[in-house]
């Protein structure tokens, strides 16, 4: 409880200090399309890349913005007003991507961001749908746009495995749901090495000796096959 209620008051702090929309940093963001140079780029939808998420943690000195594809997006955001954000720092991981039909939307994606110079701003936009349901467009500085829509934390993915896992990012376990029983249960880094193996996992998940960072869990049902991303505090 003072955990949640110090993010809360974090999270609070950060938005009036930078006047920012609480609403970007309160959710988290699925994509739906990017449009470069006046061509709409949908992103496949496979057991390797369900959806592409975005969403900024409070790390406890600052905001981090996180976004995923087969790799991580990963970068230091910093807010001159409510519209509009920039970045001191931004990195992406050199995973690859095992589904070789995921890599040119990657490149496309990540390019969106990289198009950029550190300093420029992305302008952002945020529009109220009503029960919930909101959209956001990023604006780079070319004029392309990403559009987004807006997600509960922990919703139950549609994959190969009806999996709910929370919760995310986590500092020292991670819980899991599914229909029925895990068979096994793999952490891998993002570069691929496996870090833990572990048949007929529990719901509960000791991540406690993990160093601060994205990470993968793969989750084996009988024949069936769900990996995950998850961040590490």
């Amino acid at each position: 409880m003072g955990r949640t209620l110090l993010l809360l008051v974090s999270l609070l702090f950060f938005s009036k200090s930078f006047g920012l929309d609480p609403d970007l940093i309160n959710n988290q963001w699925h994509l739906e399309k990017i449009v470069v140079s006046g061509e709409e780029i949908v992103p496949p939808v496979n057991e390797e890349l369900p959806n592409v998420l975005l969403f900024f943690e409070d790390s406890g000195t600052g905001l981090n913005f996180w976004s995923f594809v087969c790799n991580v997006l990963n970068g230091v955001p910093e807010f001159s007003g409510g519209d509009s954000f920039s970045f001191s720092e931004l990195y992406q991981s050199l995973g690859g991507c095992d589904d070789p039909t995921n890599t040119p939307f990657e490149l496309q994606y990540f390019q969106f961001y990289f198009s950029n110079d550190i300093g420029e701003p992305y302008v952002y936009e945020i529009v109220d749908e009503g029960i919930g349901g909101m959209r956001m467009t990023v604006t780079v500085q070319n004029g392309d746009v990403a559009y987004y829509q807006n997600s509960v934390l922990g919703i139950h993915s549609v994959q190969a495995i009806p999996i709910l896992m929370y919760p995310n990012p986590a500092n020292d376990q991670i819980y899991i749901e599914t229909d029925l029983p895990l068979n096994k249960l793999e952490i891998y880094t993002t570069t691929g090495k496996l870090l833990h193996s572990q048949n007929n996992p529990t719901p509960s998940l000791d991540i406690s000796t993990l160093p601060t960072g994205l990470y993968f869990m793969k989750v084996y049902q009988g024949d069936r096959v769900s990996t995950q991303k998850f961040v590490k505090r």
